[in-house]
């Protein structure tokens, strides 16, 4: 009786659940480091990647992979070749050329309901990045 009234008892784990993962970042954008490693480092984004909450920016943690000499057409001689790593969205801001520096960003709707991102911050007065 003891091995049933432990089956009864015991919970089973439920599934977690996946919450979408909000970015306000897109590719494109030009972005600072902020802390970190690359701290103070500006480049373009290349990639977002939602589901780890991660971008790739141009020409900030770069990488190496050693590619030995395979049949692919891309490498076929291999060697070393550079990549842009990974970088955590919440290490990055957005860089605002009007202000010349790193800016938060919200959201607003314009006259005609068009839904526009725009600066917000001391000194900014919520114009549009």
């Amino acid at each position: 009786m003891g091995k049933h009234v432990q089956s009864l008892t015991r919970k089973k784990a439920l599934p977690k659940k996946i919450e979408r993962n909000k970015i306000r970042i897109k590719n494109g954008d030009t972005v600072m480091v902020i802390q970190g490693k690359h701290k103070g480092a500006k480049g373009k984004v290349l990639e977002v990647i939602p589901e780890k909450l991660r971008l790739r920016i141009e020409d900030v943690a770069t990488i190496k992979r050693h590619i030995a000499p395979q049949k692919n057409p891309r490498h076929p001689e291999g060697g070393i070749i550079e990549q842009a790593g990974t970088v955590h969205v919440s290490n990055v801001m957005l860089w605002s050329d009007e202000h010349d520096r790193p800016v938060r960003t919200g959201s607003k709707f314009t006259d005609d309901n068009k839904k526009i991102r725009v600066a917000k911050g001391k000194d900014v007065k919520g114009s549009e990045v």
